[in-house]
């Protein structure tokens, strides 16, 4: 909103410039009146335009994806995740408050408002007590002991101290504003002041227009009278300012001497029309910059970022095997063996990789899978000593995702293969793939579809939203149309996850808050559930999905062309766990999550503490610090991670107070590796205690760190 704002700004701006130093002094009235309103229109409009060529924008592939599936009560939306350590951690767990900028635009928006209609009431209410007459389509208000003069749509008031030449005069000048209809462009000027009240131009606009107004009206008025005495007018008045900002006042001081200078000028000359074509270049201008503002946020779904940098893993490392970093000759491909230096063949292999990926990476996946926005794919492989793509491994926000990934790299034409100190090695690498995905489009354009249809017809699989006839449940056969079949298959496939999701697993591995799993599934030509693949925050809620999901009562088959066929599904699955009462945790003494606990495992420091909170509170800042002190951020850096990376992990701690069953889960393995062994280093503890005798306790922390974009260049560097 900010940055819209300042666009317009400063489009108005340049707009005014030009108008003050080329063209306000012309007398081509009715040109400068359209430039003073069609500047106004495009500073606004601008920001919202795009240039295609700039942009480049395509259509958005099919999404295929079901409605999303709350599981239990959603309308709790707060974590029971410890404050200390989400403090540590880096997570707010309060609700986003309001901006106390949007409640300052809004309030002003209210009293421009306010101001604007008690101003346009006193107008009413003058015109109703005043003596009144029609003249034409005009109605004349006689304004009792007053010389003011001013028009309003159709209303002209004319000051009754006013003489019978002056009135005449007077009349001939309103009746330009009232026929040009120049109230409309007050009042639009006065809605602008509504929503940008703060921005002053909009007001240095309004008095331009006002102004031009004038000039206009004087303009034609003169026509019918003599140009001395419509001086003598204007100057033999004692003037009363009128307080109206959108009428438009034939008596106003501050306007007397410019409309009689502007009178007395000549007119200027045609050549001087050439001067509008300013107004070109500079909307160019514009455009171009508001395109590419906007492209940084919706570009289309491509691979925006491919970089290849070393793996060094924390482990023992392989006899033949050489970081990219320090070996003598990097594996490159045919086409960059002619460079002569090391950087060079690097910088050739990044950019054939990079063209490689970009090429033959599938990013319509992302968009069927229902991800919007940037997504990232962390990919490691290495190049052995024949120059072959093997060890392939990949981490990403879906399964699926990751098959590709490993699919493409898997497909890399053959390297010449890496040499240190002479000998042939093997050559880690680590490559992260970023691109965005458009999100929330629904339609692609009538010959896009037609086309994606076509190449359906003899396909086995056909995407849930092109599909004839949709998979069903038996009983939604009896629904007419297409739509309303898949509204109650949605509807009752998510009854059915509903009722049989064990939600109770995920509070038994001690993850509380909300949790989402995506899901992914096919429905065969017989109607049954196949394929089924799922990604949680944790592996044993993945196996639970894919339980519920492979359990769904048999389908009538999807039929394409009057053909059955296989149609694949997206599930998002999604629950709030708020943590397991005492009174559940008894039922099973074994094995507590650790908000349920009575005692809190201990350390040194915390051992002196009564309540059952302090210990907590005590402990969970204890981890959270441990874990600061020990775990290698510099890691994430060396894999070429940017930005703010999170580690979920969970464990255990066992009767003796011993780390057990430590799990993670990361944007890469090496994280996860770095995680496990920093928890795993966790000294003893004195058990947690449930009902005075020692359990098994549950734990889950979120581990998140922010990496700069310019650390990673120093690490190259």
């Amino acid at each position: 909103m900010l940055h819209y704002i300042l666009q317009v700004v400063l489009f108005q701006l340049l707009f005014l410039i030009v108008y003050d130093v080329f063209l306000r002094k012309e007398t081509f009235f009715n040109l400068n009146r359209v430039y003073l309103l069609g500047t106004a229109v495009l500073s606004i409009a601008i920001p919202f335009m795009k240039i295609e060529q700039i942009k480049n924008v395509v259509a958005k592939d099919l999404v295929i994806r079901l409605p999303e599936i709350i599981i239990g009560n959603s309308t709790e939306d707060f974590s029971t995740i410890n404050p200390e350590i989400a403090m540590q951690a880096g997570l707010n767990l309060d609700p986003d408050p309001i901006s106390i900028w949007n409640i300052i635009v809004i309030s002003g928006m209210c009293i421009a408002t306010l101001i604007l209609m008690i101003k346009i009431s006193k107008l009413m209410r003058l015109a109703s007590k005043q003596p009144k007459r029609w003249s034409g389509n005009l109605l004349i208000i006689e304004l009792l002991n007053s010389t003011k003069a001013f028009s309003f749509f159709h209303y002209i008031f004319l000051g009754q101290k006013l003489n019978t030449q002056e009135k005449s005069a007077i009349l001939e000048h309103e009746m330009v504003h009232v026929h040009e209809k120049h109230t409309l462009d007050l009042l639009f000027f006065e809605l602008l002041r509504i929503v940008f009240w703060f921005n002053p131009l909009v007001y240095m606009y309004q008095k331009r227009i006002a102004t031009l107004h004038e000039y206009l009206a004087d303009a034609k008025a003169v026509k019918y009278h003599n140009k001395a005495k419509y001086y003598d007018n204007l100057l033999a008045q004692v003037f009363e300012t009128q307080q109206f900002s959108f009428v438009n006042p034939f008596f106003k001081q501050s306007l007397i001497k410019k409309r009689i200078l502007m009178l007395s000028k000549s007119k200027s000359r045609q050549i001087n029309l050439s001067r509008y074509l300013l107004i070109i270049p500079l909307i160019l201008g514009m455009l171009v910059y508001s395109s590419c503002s906007v492209f940084k946020s919706k570009q289309k779904n491509e691979i925006v970022e491919i970089e290849i940098e070393a793996v060094e893993t924390p482990n023992s490392k392989p006899q033949h095997e050489v970081p990219f970093s320090i070996i003598d000759e990097v594996p490159v491909f045919k086409s960059c063996e002619a460079l002569e230096t090391n950087i060079e063949r690097k910088k050739c292999v990044n950019q054939a990789i990079s063209k490689y990926v970009n090429m033959n990476f599938n990013t319509s996946i992302a968009d069927s899978l229902g991800f919007v926005g940037k997504q990232r794919i962390n990919v490691i492989f290495k190049i052995d000593k024949e120059g072959y793509v093997i060890d392939v491994k990949a981490r990403a926000p879906h399964p699926v995702l990751e098959e590709e990934a490993k699919r493409v790299i898997k497909n890399l034409p053959r390297f010449s293969p890496g040499k240190h100190k002479d000998k042939t090695v093997i050559v880690p690498y680590s490559l992260p793939i970023v691109f965005q995905i458009k999100g929330n489009s629904s339609t692609l354009a009538n010959n896009q579809i037609n086309e994606f249809k076509e190449n359906l017809k003899n396909a086995s699989e056909v995407p849930f939203t092109v599909v004839d006839q949709v998979p069903i449940f038996k009983s939604c056969e009896d629904f007419k149309t297409n739509e309303a079949r898949k509204k109650c298959t949605s509807q009752n496939i998510s009854k059915y996850v509903n009722l049989n999701f064990n939600t109770s697993i995920a509070d038994s591995l001690g993850l509380v808050g909300k949790q989402r799993m995506n899901v992914i599934f096919k429905i065969d030509k017989e109607g049954y559930v196949i394929d089924v693949k799922a990604r949680a925050p944790h592996p044993t809620l993945e196996e639970e999905a894919k339980r519920v999901i492979k359990s769904l009562p048999q389908f009538s088959p999807g039929k394409h062309k009057d053909r059955t066929v296989i149609v694949p599904y997206s599930l998002p699955i999604v629950f709030q766990i708020q943590g397991t009462s005492k009174t559940q945790a008894k039922e099973d003494a074994n094995e507590v999550p650790f908000m349920a606990l009575d005692e809190a495992p201990g350390i040194g420091e915390c051992s002196g503490l009564s309540s059952s909170k302090e210990q907590k509170t005590c402990f969970s800042k204890y981890v959270s610090r441990y874990v600061t002190r020990n775990y290698n951020v510099g890691l994430a850096s060396n894999l070429g991670l940017v930005g703010r990376q999170r580690t979920n992990v969970i464990f255990k701690i066992d009767k003796q107070g011993l780390i057990t069953e430590a799990r993670a889960r990361a944007p890469h393995p090496e994280l996860e590796a770095e995680a496990l062994r920093v928890i795993n280093s966790l000294p003893q503890f004195t058990p947690g205690k449930l009902n005075g005798k020692p359990v098994v306790v549950t734990y889950s922390l979120p581990i998140l760190f922010q990496i700069a974009a310019d650390s990673k260049q120093d690490k190259k560097n």
